[in-house]
């Protein structure tokens, strides 16, 4: 009966990482209309915090969608020219 303290906790401490990541999503999508970098860093944030909850595959979940939103800010595409680049020699 000792573990029962321990697992109510933890009970309760998934339910408030499961409120914040709601709350999260719900901001994600009230900004939806204008994507920003602010939104990746955030996905990457709320990644890193759920691996430091052992909470792995919603980590990942987080960060495909920093990825998807990155890519569709563009910053993917290399800001230099094809001849833009010095060459050392």
């Amino acid at each position: 009966m000792s573990g029962e303290p321990a697992v109510a906790h933890s009970v309760k401490s998934f339910a408030k990482l499961e409120a914040h990541i709601c709350s999260a999503m719900i901001l994600y999508y009230i900004g939806q209309g204008n994507t920003q970098l602010a939104q990746v860093q955030a996905f990457v944030l709320l990644a890193s915090f759920l691996c430091s909850v052992n909470c792995l595959p919603q980590a990942w979940l987080m960060v495909g969608q920093a990825v998807r939103t990155a890519q569709d800010l563009g910053l993917h595409v290399s800001v230099l020219s094809p001849g833009s680049c010095r060459n050392p020699r």
